[in-house]
């Protein structure tokens, strides 16, 4: 769901509302007067929620906030986390590539947010690719913040993907020789149910 000045027309809402104007090239404007940010933090709290939650929110490499969040930045400030913490962000993860995960971690850098427990992250592993993840977990176990804390796993390559991030984050501090004779009895355990992981 986009929100839009003619989403908040269409919805009635009190008059001043209406002459809020969202800029097109995504870039915040100067703080001006703003009749939105005249209502109460109750009511701007509803707008927020109204217009910014979309219940799940496929992560692609062309992701941005929605046009709301660059009309000023007190109300970027205060509508951040709502989209943030409010939304389930949906990833496919094709062979076991990091690489949009990384892309949307930096990304979140950029507007001051970080991955935790609190993010609704859901994963749906399409294909395999044994050295992808083992990358994947290597940079997990160096601190590098690659793990993730799946809201939803859809099937069992998911599931074998979790538990290698899993591993990677409890051996931080130990030799990745240790991880990875631990992810090697993984791949032993996940290749007798799918031997796409034994390639």
């Amino acid at each position: 769901m986009e929100c839009s000045a003619d989403k908040i027309e269409d919805a009635a809402l009190p008059a001043q509302l209406k002459q809020i104007n969202i800029q097109a090239d995504g870039k915040p404007t100067e703080q001006q007067e703003s009749n939105l940010l005249k209502l109460p933090a109750e009511l701007r709290t509803s707008i927020y929620e109204w217009c910014l939650v979309e219940d799940i929110i496929p992560v692609t490499e062309q992701l941005k906030p929605p046009p709301l969040l660059h009309t000023c930045r007190q109300i970027r400030r205060e509508a951040l986390e709502t989209w943030y913490l409010s939304n389930e962000f949906e990833f496919d993860i094709i062979d076991c590539d990091r690489t949009l995960f990384v892309k949307f971690h930096t990304y979140l850098d950029t507007l001051g947010l970080r991955t935790d427990s609190r993010t609704m992250l859901s994963l749906r592993c399409k294909g395999v690719d044994w050295s992808n993840l083992v990358k994947w977990c290597h940079g997990i176990c160096d601190n590098d913040d690659g793990y993730i804390h799946w809201l939803t796993i859809e099937n069992p390559l998911t599931e074998v993907l979790d538990a290698a991030m899993k591993i990677a984050k409890k051996s931080r501090g130990l030799p990745w020789t240790d991880c990875e004779a631990m992810l090697t009895s993984l791949r032993r355990v996940a290749g007798r149910a799918d031997e796409r992981w034994l390639r």
